[in-house]
């Protein structure tokens, strides 16, 4: 019993005790002074506590635990604006998809995860995915044709939300399809980076557009550069026409991009932190509105959230592979839609775009992923996305940890929140529980 503190990562900071199981999935948290009285009880607890991590998973383990598999579909390479941060190469926006190609993936798809209670076909692409609207009707009919008490099928994308005419915003949500729009937050850094090919900002046009949008149906996407990091104004700006927030960070490859460095770590940390500080405030004076728009998204902090505080531990730090694939514009299937055509990364194609053996080495890949060996954060973070690791090392960046330090700080955040939270309201505390298993679960 001793010794049981070897079995765990201890770390400290302002007022609070971290403690990470190193080989299993546990951790807790404990205010200084929790821990310095009640040793003996802790240690009983974490003893109590012990699990091992799995090492090794074969493909009938893996797949038997798969409900929901996610299907990216590059509809489009071309688009109508050009964003100061797109990384994507457009050289390729003359090769499209047909429907027939579309179908084929989602037939083959079924037929592999044949015991799968639900399919999200996803068609964001590389480019607008509206400048193929008609082809996205055709995909929701065929989707609505093969859904059945067995399976469903549901189709979504995000949209850079310049062409939302009445037209196109009656039919999706008579459809009941859910869509992203892309908004950079308040007006001046939305318009420094989200512009036409004349360089004119498109803030007024989406706006317009989101006046005639019913709520329910929409979510924001919001990329977060060096330009735009009081994450406060941005949720308060976005909450007066979503209902649904996602803040996620330009990539740290992009460092004239406004990305995340070394240099603008502690900017960004002092930004989560502030975020932190108004959550907890709004949400201790039933004010949970911007606690739900993070909750409800693909959010970093409200992904952290809700698996601290339903205790989950990430295994991964996704699915790709697993049961995430993208169908490329190439005709290739990839481990993700963030894989871009990197043949590293090339799992299928339209003739065979899944096997036992590729789904299997991506589960044990990710989850002995020796870059992650050592990081009390792994259980909650999931460990390094495969394709931006790639990146780093292509760069000769992959010595910077910027981004595991921030997810880190992050993480130490949301683990004083639930424990603040559980400590002042305990009723409060069990409602957020039943919030994240809700959206969870979505």
């Amino acid at each position: 019993m001793k010794n049981i503190f070897r079995e765990y990562h201890l770390i400290e900071n302002n007022n609070y005790v971290y403690m990470f199981q190193k080989n299993g999935l546990k951790y807790f948290t404990f205010t200084k002074q929790e821990f310095e009285i009640n040793v003996e009880s802790i240690s009983e607890l974490l003893n109590d506590n012990l699990t091992e991590r799995k090492k090794e998973y074969n493909i009938n383990e893996v797949k038997e635990n798969i409900e929901m598999v996610h299907l990216t579909i590059n509809l489009s390479s071309s688009c109508n604006l050009r964003c100061k941060y797109c990384y994507i190469d457009k050289s390729d926006s003359n090769f499209e998809l047909q429907f027939e190609d579309i179908k084929l993936f989602i037939e083959k798809s079924t037929r592999y995860f044949h015991d799968a209670k639900h399919f999200q076909v996803d068609v964001t692409g590389s480019g607008e995915p509206l400048l193929r609207f008609e082809l996205i009707k055709d995909i929701q009919e065929y989707l609505k044709s093969i859904s059945n008490e067995k399976t469903t099928y549901s189709l979504s994308f995000c949209t850079n939300g310049t062409m939302l005419s009445n037209e196109i915003i009656d039919y999706l949500e008579s459809e009941n399809i859910y869509y992203g729009v892309s908004m950079d937050g308040y007006r001046k850094v939305h318009d420094e980076n989200r512009v036409y090919f004349d360089n004119k900002g498109t803030y007024s046009d989406i706006l317009k557009n989101l006046k005639k949008i019913n709520n329910q149906y929409i979510g924001a996407a919001l990329t977060v550069t060096n330009k735009n990091l009081n994450l406060v104004k941005n949720l308060k700006t976005l909450e007066k026409n979503f209902d649904v927030t996602s803040m996620k960070l330009v990539r740290e490859t992009d460092v004239d991009k406004g990305a995340l460095t070394t240099m603008n770590l502690e900017q960004f940390k002092n930004a989560y932190t502030d975020l932190y500080n108004f959550l907890l405030k709004e949400t201790l004076s039933m004010r949970t509105k911007y606690l739900i728009m993070l909750l409800s998204g693909e959010d970093l902090f409200g992904r952290f959230l809700k698996r601290v505080f339903i205790n989950q531990s990430a295994l991964t730090r996704c699915n790709a592979g697993i049961s995430k694939f993208a169908l490329e514009n190439d005709k290739k299937v990839y481990i993700c839609g963030a894989a871009g055509k990197n043949k590293e990364f090339q799992v299928g194609s339209l003739d065979v775009p899944i096997t036992d053996q590729n789904v299997e080495y991506y589960m044990n890949h990710q989850v002995n992923d020796s870059y992650c060996d050592d990081c009390y954060a792994k259980n909650i973070c999931g460990g390094i996305c495969m394709v931006y690791k790639k990146q780093l090392e292509q760069k000769n960046m992959i010595k910077n940890r910027s981004m595991c330090e921030l997810k880190k700080h992050i993480i130490q955040l949301v683990l004083s929140f639930r424990h603040y939270i559980y400590t002042v309201s305990p009723n409060l505390y069990q409602s957020i529980i039943g919030l994240c298993l809700d959206k969870h679960n979505i």
